[in-house]
């Protein structure tokens, strides 16, 4: 029998709010539904702070810590015990999900006690330029976790690029597709059909496992982020909003971390931001929220290219007992028109590389010389 009342908890991973605009784009379809009379009441979490308050961002051991004692964690983790339904989704980062933050599905992060009332789960991604299996990846992961839960659905949403390296240049601007926010809402009215079915079976997904080595690789050629000291003005929002707690900001003298504070000269020195490289995961978040546009990779030409400020979210207000949500009847928060080709997305990471040229012009020698030859 289903319940009259059932409770959601949508955890999503956002770097420049596309994956928090599809789940409080979910969450808001899924308390508007109304089936005979049953509702849904629906709570959604970043889970970047959660990641980032609990320090599992760390390339090292999982943080030994007692996760009850922060807020934020606190709050979440009461609400997930009594949770009937459980969305979880990420941006796509190289083709997986964002580095280490399936560690939030451990064991020794999330007890088998808070997942024993989920019953239904479902998962989403936000992509810029290539399909994915993320949602799959998800989907196979949270299955090793919730026992006898049916999953009831996955959607990758095609969304602007937020990637620095292709992104547009200085005056440009991505919109988002039409096509897609009417794919979302299809996939809403599907997963709401779906909870009150009891004759579902559950949707199937293919079996792929997350692995951070290839992710290892593709860190390296992306290379590193780099901060000029000279257009910062040490406001301190990379620290704040960095989910890999790999910037911190802090006291330089002639080119040396002070980490001295007792002296008075040392006190009047101004903090600037320094970035742990292996911590360091290119998100982007520093990159796209920076106001002065003074972090940028170096070999990509960033400083050329504009930043993505992602959708500007506006909330209704709520009672007191509930959370606030986004109104997905009225004004989108987006623009719609065309999203770029995949060719556009290479046109731009490759136009100002060397290299590229150079194997332009040799492609075309060989084109040339086949022409010739066949001539």
């Amino acid at each position: 029998m289903v319940q009259s009342t059932l409770n959601a908890i949508i955890v999503y991973f956002s770097s420049t709010n596309n994956t928090r605009y599809i789940a409080e784009h979910i969450a808001s379809a899924l308390v508007d539904s109304n089936v005979d009379g049953k509702i849904i009441s629906v709570r959604t979490y970043d889970g970047l702070k959660l990641f980032k308050s609990a320090d599992l961002g760390n390339p090292n051991d999982l943080p030994q810590i007692d996760l009850t004692k922060i807020e934020i964690w606190s709050k979440f983790l009461n609400s997930l015990r009594t949770a009937n339904i459980l969305g979880f989704g990420c941006y796509v980062f190289a083709s997986n999900p964002p580095p280490y933050i399936l560690r939030i599905l451990n064991e020794s992060i999330i007890g088998q006690q808070y997942l024993q009332s989920i019953k239904q789960y479902f998962t989403f991604s936000t992509f810029g330029s290539l399909h994915s299996k993320v949602v799959d990846i998800l989907a196979w992961h949270l299955n090793q976790r919730l026992i006898n839960a049916t999953f009831i659905g996955k959607i990758d949403f095609h969304c602007p690029e937020n990637f620095p390296p292709l992104l547009p240049f200085m005056g440009e601007k991505d919109k988002w597709s039409k096509n897609e926010i009417v794919r979302l809402s299809q996939f809403e009215q599907k997963i709401i059909k779906r909870i009150y079915d009891q004759d579902f079976k559950g949707e199937k997904f293919a079996t792929n496992k997350y692995s951070i080595e290839f992710q290892k690789k593709n860190k390296q050629w992306y290379g590193t982020i780099s901060i000029d000291t000279n257009l910062c003005i040490k406001c301190g929002l990379c620290e704040k909003n960095c989910p890999y707690n790999a910037i911190k900001l802090k006291k330089i003298k002639d080119g040396v971390i002070i980490d001295n504070v007792n002296d008075s000269e040392i006190e009047k020195l101004i903090k600037v931001p320094i970035v742990d490289q292996q911590r360091c995961q290119q998100c982007s978040r520093c990159y796209n929220n920076c106001p002065t546009h003074a972090i940028n990779y170096a070999q990509w030409e960033t400083h050329l290219r504009s930043q993505y400020k992602g959708p500007q979210l506006k909330f209704n207000k709520a009672s007191k007992d509930e959370q606030e949500r986004i109104d997905i009847h009225g004004e989108q928060p987006v623009e719609l028109d065309r999203l770029p080709y995949p060719p556009v997305l290479m046109w731009r990471m490759w136009r100002y590389q060397k290299s590229f040229f150079i194997y332009c012009a040799l492609a075309l020698i060989v084109i040339c010389y086949i022409i010739y030859k066949l001539c």
